[in-house]
């Protein structure tokens, strides 16, 4: 389950935001039968973006995910045995690794702009 809320992250975001707008102006416009569609669809899409803010916070699975994501040659089972303060901060340390390579890289672009 974590590894489909992970690799779909982005859907989730989508559908919730949708769900929860639906669902609201449904329960502001309507009456009656409207009004518990909109309350379900609204309360859908609480629960969509619970679930995915939950297990971006709270999942050792999904940090050792991101970590086999940013370092693919790690494998998530060898991972899985640490804990999740240690794989936070591998992660922290990857995600500055990668900074510095994108900052790294723009440099010696503008050095090569100024150099011709």
């Amino acid at each position: 389950m974590v590894e489909f809320i992970f690799l779909n992250g982005e859907s989730f975001i989508t559908v919730g935001c949708l769900f929860i707008i639906l669902g609201f102006v449904l329960i502001l416009i309507t009456k009656n039968m409207s009004f518990i569609i909109g309350f379900i669809a609204f309360c859908s899409g609480i629960i969509l973006l619970g679930s995915l803010i939950t297990v971006g916070l709270f999942s050792k699975e999904y940090t050792a995910l991101e970590i086999t994501e940013l370092k693919p040659n790690l494998k998530k089972e060898e991972l899985m045995k640490f804990d999740i303060r240690f794989l936070e901060s591998v992660l922290n340390e990857l995600r500055e690794k990668k900074l510095k390579e994108i900052q790294e890289k723009k440099e010696k672009k503008i050095q090569g702009i100024i150099n011709s």
